[in-house]
């Protein structure tokens, strides 16, 4: 589920020219293994906690043996994130960046048959951030609570938009909606919009 970490791995794999595809937590191992394969998936970051599920269906991937990355825990052997971060380099990759270059590619629910990829360019991005923003007349003194999973279209985009404007982003981090602890995270980080 949401985790602020999301937010670095988005951000750092634009800057990289990688192609982030994010996939539902509450996904089987068949439908996680299935994703990884068709979007050729070279690496896989996940939670500690779903190392499990990442593992049953990792021997239907292609990801290589040292392509996984482990966020909030240790997980024998795969990488841990902090560690990969901590000998990260300062330099900003070296990386131009096309509006037609994909920036992420974001699967559908798969209700009629398999989940299916869309792609979302970095100028489709930026464009639906500022027609978001405009549209919404968002500012910068607004202030977002993602409350939807990082992993679904809806916090993805509106992450861009709230980007796009310069406001500030709480995620709300929780593996199931509680509104009465919601309403209260609300209040918490001042949100005027979720």
């Amino acid at each position: 589920y949401n985790r602020l970490e999301w937010l670095e791995i988005y951000a750092a794999a634009a800057l990289a020219g990688l192609v982030a595809v994010p996939v539902n937590f509450r996904l089987k191992s068949a439908e996680v293994a299935f994703i990884a394969r068709d979007c050729g998936a070279r690496a896989f970051l996940a939670e500690a906690g779903f190392a499990g599920l990442v593992e049953e269906a990792r021997g239907e991937m292609a990801v290589p043996a040292d392509g996984f990355v482990a966020i909030g825990g240790a997980v024998a052997g795969w990488h841990d994130y902090e560690a990969l971060i901590g000998r990260a380099s300062e330099n900003r990759p070296e990386v131009l960046i096309a509006a037609t270059d994909p920036l992420a590619l974001l699967y559908t629910s798969g209700t009629t048959g398999r989940p299916k990829g869309a792609i979302r360019s970095h100028g489709a991005m930026a464009m639906l951030s500022l027609v978001t923003a405009l549209e919404m007349a968002l500012t910068p003194r607004d202030r977002a609570m993602l409350v939807m999973p990082l992993c679904h279209a809806n916090s993805f985009f509106f992450l861009g938009a709230f980007a796009w404007i310069g406001a500030p982003v709480a995620v709300h981090s929780r593996p199931s909606f509680d509104p009465e602890e919601a309403l209260a995270g609300f209040s918490e980080a001042g949100s005027t919009f979720t």
